[in-house]
């Protein structure tokens, strides 16, 4: 597994493979526009299969944006996001 620490840029809404092999996710940067946030993020290299992590930003709490760090999660398969929310964007950090 490669150690260098990436980013995967502005993951909009839909269903984004950001990596086949193992990764490392260490946080999710969630931004919305108008509505709730929702991500998953799958070990696998499609939108289904075992879920890693979930988060979903609820902006009359949260506000229109958050990082939610993540204790060094493991995938094996691959790293998929699913995004949901008008307008919401997500970063995710893996390495």
């Amino acid at each position: 597994m490669n150690p260098t620490n990436k980013t995967s840029g502005d993951v909009g809404v839909g269903t984004t493979t950001l990596m086949s092999g193992q990764a490392i996710v260490d946080g999710i940067n969630i931004v919305a526009a108008a509505a709730d946030v929702t991500v998953t993020l799958y070990d696998n290299t499609a939108g289904s299969g075992t879920i890693v992590a979930k988060y979903i930003l609820d902006i009359s709490v949260e506000g229109l944006a958050t990082y939610v760090p993540l204790p060094s999660v493991k995938c094996t398969t691959g790293l998929t996001a699913v995004v949901s929310g008008t307008g919401a964007e997500a970063i995710v950090h893996y390495r």
